[in-house]
C-alpha cells in the first residue's frame, strides 16, 4: 500500500482518542457485512449475540427499524452500531478504557528523545476482550459480557488500521511524556482562510462524515469494487501487532510525510495542508477502512 501523502499527524495519544470517527467505524462495519453476506447461518449467530447488548432495545432496535425500512438488514446495521459503540458509551474514553483506542509508538524524525508507549494500550487491551468474548458464560450475565467484548473488538479492530492511532509524533516542539498528543496538538488548515483543524480530526473523517445508513451501506459497496480483497497483498493477517505496524509505517509515509509535514504554532495559526494531501488522505482512509472490514468479517468467520 504505498502513497505519498502529505502531511498530517496521529490521533493516538493522551487525549481520548476516536480513531475513525463514529461514520468511519460504521462504513467498516459494513464493509464486513457485505462480505459476510454469503454466510447466513454466520449472521444469525452475530445477531443473537448483539440483541443481547444493553443498549438493542432502547438505541440500536430503532436503528434497525429505520434500516429496514430501506432494506438494509438487520445484522448490516447491528454491525454498524456495534462497531461505534466504544465511541458512543459514557466510560468507553474514561480511564485505561480511554487508553484501549490506541498505542502511541514514538516516532522521531529529527533525533529529539522519545518515550515508550504506555503498557495499557490498544494492542495489549484487544487480547482481553477476546478472551472475554470467548470465556463469557451462557448466562443473563454472560450474554451481555459477550456483546460487549464483541464490540470492542470490532472498534478496536477498526481503530489499528488508522494510522494516527499507531504513533506518537517526538520533535523538537513536540516532546514531554506523549509528543503531539496523537495529533491532537498539530495545527493545519485545508486552505488559506480556513479554520485550523487538529491533525487528528482530519484524520479522524478521512473514510466518511455520514451517518445516514442507505448512504453508508452505499458506501461499503463502493469501498469493496474499489479496493478488492486481491488488492491487498496481506489482507488475510489477523495478528494486530501486524495492523499496528502497517498503520505506523503509514503514519510515518503519509501522515507526518517522512517529518517534512509542519504543524502551525497554535490552535487559531494551522499550516495550509499541502496540495493533494486531503486526496491522498481520503485515498489511503478508505483503503484502511475496508482492509479493516475485510479483517474484521475474518475475524468474525474465526470466532463466531
Amino acid at each position: 500500500m504505498r502513497t505519498m501523502l502529505l502531511p498530517l499527524c496521529l490521533l493516538t495519544l493522551i487525549l481520548p482518542a476516536a480513531a475513525w470517527n463514529k461514520p468511519g467505524h460504521m462504513a467498516t462495519g459494513a464493509v464486513a457485512y457485505h462480505d459476510l453476506k454469503a454466510n447466513p447461518a454466520l449472521l444469525e449467530k452475530l445477531v443473537a449475540v448483539l440483541r443481547e447488548h444493553p443498549d438493542y432495545v432502547g438505541k440500536w432496535k430503532p436503528q434497525v427499524d429505520e434500516g429496514a425500512a430501506a432494506n438494509i438488514p438487520d445484522a448490516e446495521v447491528l454491525l454498524m452500531m456495534a462497531a461505534r459503540w466504544p465511541d458512543d458509551s459514557d466510560d468507553g474514553h474514561r480511564g485505561q478504557k480511554g487508553e484501549w483506542h490506541y498505542i502511541n509508538t514514538p516516532v522521531s524524525f529529527d533525533g529529539s528523545p522519545t518515550k515508550p508507549a504506555k503498557p495499557n494500550n490498544l494492542v495489549t487491551s484487544f487480547p482481553d476482550r477476546v478472551q472475554e468474548f470467548k470465556s463469557a458464560p451462557n448466562s443473563a450475565e454472560g450474554k451481555i459480557q459477550k456483546a460487549i467484548a464483541l464490540c470492542w473488538i470490532l472498534h478496536q479492530l477498526g481503530d489499528a488500521h488508522q494510522p494516527l492511532h499507531a504513533v506518537s509524533l517526538f520533535s523538537q516542539r513536540f516532546q514531554g511524556n506523549a509528543g503531539d498528543l496523537g495529533g491532537n496538538i498539530f495545527y493545519v488548515r485545508y486552505s488559506e482562510g480556513g479554520a485550523t483543524q487538529k491533525l487528528h480530526f482530519v484524520w479522524d473523517e478521512a473514510i466518511t462524515s455520514s451517518y445516514n445508513l442507505r448512504q453508508l451501506n452505499q458506501l461499503a459497496i463502493t469501498l469493496r469494487a474499489e479496493n478488492p480483497r486481491a488488492k491487498f497483498e496481506n489482507v488475510g493477517e489477523q495478528k494486530q501487532q501486524r495492523w499496528i505496524e502497517e498503520s505506523a509505517a503509514l503514519a510515518k509515509s503519509v501522515v507526518y510525510q517522512n517529518g517534512m509535514l509542519q504543524s502551525g504554532p497554535n490552535k487559531n495559526d494551522g499550516i495550509v495542508l499541502p496540495a493533494g494531501y486531503s486526496q491522498e488522505r481520503g485515498r489511503v482512509g478508505k483503503q484502511r477502512g475496508t482492509l479493516a472490514g475485510y479483517r474484521m468479517a475474518d475475524w468474525l468467520k474465526a470466532h463466531l
